[in-house]
């Protein structure tokens, strides 16, 4: 009887074991994923499903790669059964992998069952490969086989920024969190700000793939939101909100989104978001205590406020009625800051809370070692943003003069120099002189004239000529006459033959005799000789006029004897007269006469009157008796 139970046992186990085996010889299998592409660091699903499934049992249900003999999350139908196949399987893939049984493998006579294999993170690794479902009735027979899935992974992208609207204290915001490549999305969208050793976390939201929500309790002041393409899994771009209220002070930091696995519990995060409060931003310039100096250090100091995390240029500038020169340039970006270039005499420093982003005071500083007149300008801080290219400039410029006037002085309204005569330059202290007739003093700007040269640069000609001199070229005098020197006031005449020297007109006053200019002529003989003849001259014209007219006188009926008588009486007359004249001048030659006496009559021929012969010689005594005119000791002719 035991062996028949025996027996009886064994023969039910084999009718068992036999029969499932036959059941699974007819399933099929095929495998789907949860979309098009995976996503590095989010989850995968693999989704494998029977058919021809009904009534099954012992049956092994698995996923495969390429490139693997491991068998992924087994999972063991077993008529209404389903459950994790008890054959161990590696650490490795029980921690990345995840199973569950799904539609229809509680039902015996469901002919259609799924099975759902996750992939907790997708690496790397994953990229291309292929992906397949096996079904099996034991450990060693396959009975079914799906088509090959390759898997593709994409990086989910991140990315952060703002909407148009301005950032300006007190004033609404909204900051927005972009995904692409969301598809299928599991995960919780974080907003928060901060640096990477500070930071706070203001407001979540979680996406199940078609589904978006808060999630904990948002930071009073700040709201996040779901927006475009949230509602659907297909969607591979993704956007969610946070709007802020009113900014503050403290929002003037850096921002971020990060996604985090739920899975895993890992983060993907965006880029750093700069949130500058660039309205606000106030650029101040200031100077050291002490005035500027020439030729002295002075410091400008360029103070920035609301200035965290700005990423920004910023230079010390000067300008005066030109182009705008620059001294020095610094660069701030982020949490650190350098100089962009380095100029002669100048030196740009970085100053307090440079090297902290988020310090919203952020000092700079130049150095300038030597004032000098290029320095003498209207200087000023300007600050230009790196990503926008707005810019701000200090509101109130500092008006720079630190001249030193050499031989000036200086007008500060308009910050230059007054220069004394002759001397230029910014400082007064180039002498600009030329000495044309006279030697040069560099130390004083003087020129030493040589006379008669006079004025600034010698080039003056003082020269006044006297008694009628004209100044020629080269500054001399043309004198005339007799005289001469410098300026025509020496008179050189020498008077001769005791000529006496007029000095007032530089002339000689002559004794008789005498003349020239320097008296230096006898004129006394001949002037004598001349005048003689001169007289006879006369007397015979009038001889001539006066026989003319005793000639008509005569033609009367006078006789003969009272002709004769009348010409002895005017003879004795003409004797007279001649020795009166002798006796008067000395020089008259005893061989001359200038009267008429009887040979002359008689020659003539004529018959003469007593008182027409007296006339006549008393005519010729007058014209001898007249002075001369020339010198003063001749006569007149």
């Amino acid at each position: 009887m035991t062996l028949l139970k025996l027996y009886a046992t064994l023969a039910v186990t084999v009718v068992i074991f036999s029969t499932s085996h036959f059941a699974a010889k007819g399933v099929k299998v095929s495998v789907t994923s949860s979309g098009p592409y995976a996503v590095l660091g989010q989850r995968f699903v693999f989704t494998c499903t029977m058919s021809e499934a009904s009534d099954i049992s012992a049956t092994y249900v698995f996923l495969r790669a390429g490139g693997s003999e491991f068998k992924y999350h087994r999972m063991l139908q077993n008529k209404t059964v389903c459950e994790h196949s008890p054959v161990p399987m590696p650490g490795w893939i029980h921690d990345r992998f995840s199973s569950f049984c799904g539609a229809g493998t509680n039902q015996i006579k469901s002919n259609v069952k799924k099975y759902i294999f996750v992939m907790r993170k997708v690496s790397k690794t994953d990229n291309n490969k292929q992906w397949w479902c096996e079904v099996s009735s034991d450990h060693l027979i396959i009975d079914a086989i799906s088509k090959n899935i390759t898997m593709r992974v994409r990086t989910i992208k991140l990315s952060m920024f703002k909407k148009s609207s301005e950032t300006v204290l007190g004033k609404p915001l909204t900051v927005v969190c972009r995904l692409t490549n969301a598809v299928n999305l599991i995960a919780t969208v974080y907003f928060m700000k901060g640096t990477a050793s500070k930071e706070n976390t203001v407001a979540m939201l979680h996406q199940e793939e078609s589904h978006c929500s808060e999630e904990g309790a948002s930071t009073r002041g700040y709201r996040p939101m779901c927006k475009k393409g949230t509602v659907s899994a297909a969607f591979e771009i993704k956007e969610y909100a946070l709007k802020i209220s009113k900014l503050a002070s403290h929002d003037n930091t850096f921002w971020y989104c990060r996604l985090q696995n739920p899975e895993t519990k890992t983060f993907i995060g965006s880029p750093a978001f700069r949130l500058t409060l660039w309205e606000d931003l106030s650029v101040s310039l200031s100077t050291s205590s002490r005035q500027p100096a020439y030729k002295q250090k002075f410091t400008l100091t360029c103070t920035l406020t609301n200035a965290g995390v700005i990423r920004a240029s910023v230079e010390f500038r000067s300008q005066i009625n030109g182009p705008v020169r620059l001294s020095g340039a610094l660069a701030q970006f982020d949490g650190h800051c350098n100089a962009e270039k380095v100029y002669t005499g100048y030196k740009a420093k970085c100053g307090t809370g440079t090297e902290v982003a988020t310090s919203g005071t952020k000092v700079y500083v130049m150095e300038i070692a030597k004032l000098s007149t290029q320095d003498n300008a209207d200087w000023f801080c300007y600050v230009q943003d790196d990503d926008s290219g707005l810019f701000k400039e200090s509101k109130d410029k500092f008006k720079l003069c630190s001249f030193q006037c050499e031989h000036g002085t200086l007008q500060e309204d308009i910050c230059k120099c007054n220069c004394n005569n002759s001397w230029t330059g910014d400082q007064c202290d180039i002498c600009s002189l030329k000495c044309k007739h006279g030697d040069f003093d560099n130390s004083i700007c003087k020129c030493d004239c040589k006379a008669p040269w006079t004025g600034d640069d010698c080039e003056t000609c003082s020269l006044m000529c006297e008694n009628d001199g004209v100044v020629s070229l080269g500054c001399v005098c043309h004198c005339i006459n007799s005289w001469n020197g410098v300026q025509c006031e020496i008179c050189q005449v020498e008077c001769e033959n005791d000529g006496t020297l007029n000095t007032s007109d530089c002339s000689c006053y002559c004794p008789e005799g005498w003349s020239g200019d320097k008296c230096e002529l006898f004129v006394g003989e001949e002037n004598e000789t001349q005048h003689l003849a001169d007289g006879v001259d006369g007397a015979i014209i009038a001889l001539i006029i006066i026989a003319m007219l005793v000639l008509a006188t005569m033609l009367g009926a006078l006789g003969y004897y009272k002709r004769r008588k009348s010409t002895k009486e005017t003879i004795d007359d003409v004797d007279f007269v001649s020795s009166q004249e002798q006796t008067d001048n000395p020089v008259f030659s005893s061989n001359e006469t200038d009267t008429i006496d009887e040979v002359e009559i008689a020659n003539l021929g004529v018959s003469v009157r007593e008182e027409d012969l007296e006339s006549v010689n008393r005519s010729v005594i007058t014209d001898t008796d007249e002075p001369s005119d020339v010198g003063r000791m001749g006569r007149k002719k």
